[in-house]
């Protein structure tokens, strides 16, 4: 694709606007997480095991483990959720290639 099939009427949001929208879709996107019972459960398991480690004698570093740890467990669902979105876009029906996905 080269710079001459630019749609010249598609109009991209620059500097501040551009955050702004991208903040705007990634809160959508936050929000259609949490309908997600999978997510939901992770975002309490990890509540509480990351404020129960306030409360146990750990050092910086196995703190930010555990946050990060919590934190790609949540990325992980979240894509997980994005590719059954899209195999469900795809097709409503029932195939056994879309376990694999």
């Amino acid at each position: 694709m080269s710079s001459n099939d630019i749609d010249p009427s598609v109009h991209k949001h620059t500097g501040c606007t551009r955050l702004l929208k991208a903040g705007a879709c990634s809160l959508a996107g936050f929000g259609y997480a949490m309908n997600e019972a999978a997510f939901r459960l992770e975002v309490i398991v990890g509540s509480i095991l990351i404020i129960g480690s306030l409360f146990l004698p750990l050092t910086l570093v196995e703190r930010l483990i555990l946050i990060g740890s919590v934190l790609l467990v949540l990325i992980v669902e979240v894509l997980n959720s994005a590719i059954e979105a899209v195999v469900d876009d795809i097709s409503l029906e029932r195939r056994s290639l879309a376990r694999q996905a």
